[in-house]
Formats: structure tokens, sequence, C-alpha cells
């Protein structure tokens, strides 16, 4: 762009020399120009650097102290868990040894008085006889052939099939005072657990029987073979007898079994003496072992579920570092660079305390600016008194809301008596 400039000139100065040293004014002008601008820039960037690091060092102490926050709670927490689980563990255990050391007594004062009763009956049935070895020999005859022949003598004794109907076992045994239910295995092998599984169904689901028996005609029945008979509790109130190996010795094994079922019938039956108490301690250490089980069961799901909040605090520690280096971010993005930018340029400050700026001045013309939005005004107000000394601030009313002015402060396009400025370029 070409501008024509009018200008006179002085007797001694011929024209041409004074285009020259009117185009040598306007090339310093341009340099110190330049020299100027770029003098802003530094000390912007200067000004801005120093911002962001002590808003850095602030935000680091602050990551320091939540970081120390969150790790004390988090010993804090794993040292009460640690102090609960160790009580709770040493209780379990004490109640666990405590049942154990009862249980074992009992079981040892059954077993003696089992044991007893039955040398007594073995040391009957060799009085007997008769015997029924050759049914055992045939090995065809069934539970319900042993039966019969053997308990034909037994009052008011019957024997029923129900092998047509699930979960009733293969025959109900009915004697006067109980009643069993029988389930015959012709095994080569040991009868296995799920046919134990499978009675101990059968009887639960017919609560007005007693007694079970499981009778291996051939072979012995898996844990329970040690002795020809042996007993496992269904429950407090019912009993599975497991008979091994029945063709060996037919009559003298349901006999037993039959004695056996009728004097724990008896036990049962009286609740009044120190039979009926071992039943309810039987209750009692029977619910016992469940409890402890359920507690165990509760002790692993605690485990799990501090284990998944020790994750949680780690992973809401790493949320809290990303918050932060975003906030770091955002700050550094966000309006107090273009305050202090549209400051550097439209803003200078000046020796004359008399000059000052109006705030709702420089509140309208940042608006014009920057386009700003009115909620913005107070998040201005606040930048611009930090711009100058609390005593270079004149308010001109009470209110909270009234304008101040800003001693020793004039726009960047004045110059220091308040004239325009005017900057030629070619």
């Amino acid at each position: 762009m070409t501008t024509t400039y009018t200008f006179e000139c002085s007797n001694t100065i011929s024209k041409p020399e004074a285009e020259l040293a009117f185009k040598l004014g306007l090339q310093l002008i341009d340099a110190y120009r330049d020299i100027v601008v770029q003098s802003h820039i530094d000390n912007s960037l200067k000004q801005e650097r120093d911002a962001l690091k002590i808003e850095q060092d602030a935000l680091e102490r602050v990551n320091q102290e939540l970081k120390k926050f969150y790790e004390e709670r988090l010993t804090k927490m794993e040292s009460k868990y640690e102090q609960r689980c160790s009580t709770l563990e040493t209780r379990l255990q004490q109640a666990h040894d405590q049942h154990s050391r009862a249980l074992d007594a009992l079981k040892r004062q059954e077993t003696n008085f089992v044991q007893e009763k039955l040398g007594e009956i073995a040391g009957m049935l060799k009085q007997a006889n008769k015997s029924l070895v050759h049914i055992g020999n045939a090995g065809e005859s069934s539970l319900h052939d042993y039966g019969s022949q053997v308990f034909r003598d037994f009052a008011q004794f019957t024997i029923e099939n129900k092998s047509h109907v699930a979960h009733m076992g293969d025959y109900h045994l009915h004697f006067k005072d109980f009643s069993v239910l029988a389930d015959s295995k012709n095994y080569t092998s040991n009868v296995p657990n799920p046919d134990r599984v499978k009675i101990k169904r059968d009887l639960e689901q017919n609560p007005h029987i007693e007694f079970a028996w499981l009778v291996s005609l051939n072979s012995g029945i898996d844990k329970y073979d040690k002795y020809p008979i042996m007993v496992e509790w269904a429950n407090t109130k019912q009993c599975i007898v497991y008979i091994n190996q029945l063709h060996s010795n037919p009559e003298w094994l349901l006999r037993s079994a039959w004695y056996l079922c009728d004097l724990l019938h008896k036990m049962n039956a009286d609740h009044d003496g120190q039979n009926g108490e071992n039943v309810v301690l039987k209750e009692r250490l029977h619910k016992a072992f469940e409890n402890v089980k359920s507690a165990r069961t509760v002790v692993r799901e605690i485990n799990t579920n501090m284990n998944t909040m020790k994750d949680l605090m780690r992973s809401l520690d790493d949320r809290l570092k990303m918050v932060l280096e975003t906030e770091t971010q955002a700050i550094v993005e966000s309006g107090q660079a273009q305050m202090e930018a549209w400051w550097s340029q439209n803003v200078s400050q000046t020796d004359d305390k008399g000059q000052s700026l109006v705030s709702s001045k420089l509140w309208t013309k940042y608006k014009q600016d920057t386009k700003a939005k009115t909620e913005d005004k107070d998040v201005f107000l606040g930048f611009i008194k930090g711009k100058v000394d609390a005593s270079m601030l004149k308010f001109h009313g009470k209110g909270a809301t009234s304008a101040f002015d800003l001693a020793g402060l004039r726009w960047a396009h004045e110059s220091e008596n308040g004239k325009l400025q005017i900057q030629l370029s070619v």
C-alpha cells in the first residue's frame, strides 16, 4: 500500500533529503515497535510461567496431602480389619475346639455303648439254632426274603414293597415301635457315595420314619465298611444303618440291626432323663457346627470385600491424579491466560498516580474484545484487583457491586498526557 504525505520543507533541506529523512524515521518507528512488542511478549510469557509455577507447586502440595490422607486412612482400615479378623479367628477356633471336645466325648460314649450292646447281641445269637445260611448261599434271595424269614416271629411285623414309589426306598419294614426305610444293593464292588446320599435324602423326605437301612448284599459300603454294621445320623432325629455283606450272615446282621435301632429308638423317645439330655446336646452341637461353617463363609466374603475395597482405593487414587492433571491443564487453558493476554495488550502502568481507569469501563472493554459472558464479571473484577496494590483502589460506594478506580493505570494506546498515540505503517 502506498500512502502519500504532504509536508513543508525548510529552506535548508531539499525535498529529496526530507523524503529520505521521513523514510528513515518510519523505519526507526517500525524497529522501535518491534522492540516494544517483543518486550511485552517476553514480560507476558514470564508472568505466565511464574503463575503456572506457583499453581503447579500448589497442586503438588494438594496432591501430596491427598496421597498422605488416603494412605493413612487405608493403613487404619487395614489395621482394624486385621484386628477384627484375628479376633474372629480366635473366637471361631475356641468355639470349634470346645465343640470338638464335646462331640468327641459324646462319640466315645455312644461308641462304647453300642459296641457293648453288639457284643451282648453276638453272644445271644451264638446260642440260636436257626440259620439262614442257605438263603445267603443261593445268591439270588432278596432283602424281602431275608426280612420275611428273620422277622417272622416279631410282633406286628410287616414288610411293604415301595420300589415303584419315588423317594421311598425299596422296602418299608414296620415293627411294633418303629419303621425302617430299607434299600438293598447287589454290587460286586463297594456301594459308592451317591447311593448313601440318595438314601439320606429319601429318609429326610419321610420324617415319620426314624431309621433307614442301606444293605449291601455282597460287598462293603464306601467309608462305612470298617465293621459289619455302622451308623450315621442324618439329623438329630433320624439315623442311617449301613449293613455290609448281608449274604455272609444275614440272620445275625438283620437281628443286630433291629436290636440297635430298638435301643436308639428308646433313647430318642426318653426326653426326661440323661438320654434326653444327650439328644439335646447333639442338637446343640449340630447347630454349632452349622454356625461355624456359616462364620467361615462370612470370613471368606469379608476377605474378598476387603481386597475389592483395596482395588477401589487404588482406582480412586488414580482418578484423583487424573483430575488434578486435568484441572492443571484447564487452568492453563482457562480465562486466566486470556485475561493476562488482554491486560498486557490494553492496559499499561504509569508513574502518574492521578491517572486511573474505572473497573466498569475495563469490564466493558474486555467483554467487547473477548466476547466474555456476564457470569465471568466477578472473576474479571477479582483479577484486576490483584493487578494493583490495595492502596491504589478507590471504591465509588460501599456496596459489594460498586465500581472502583485503579490508580496508576492508563490505556495502552494513550500517551502519558492522555492523548492518543498514532502509529504509522507503510
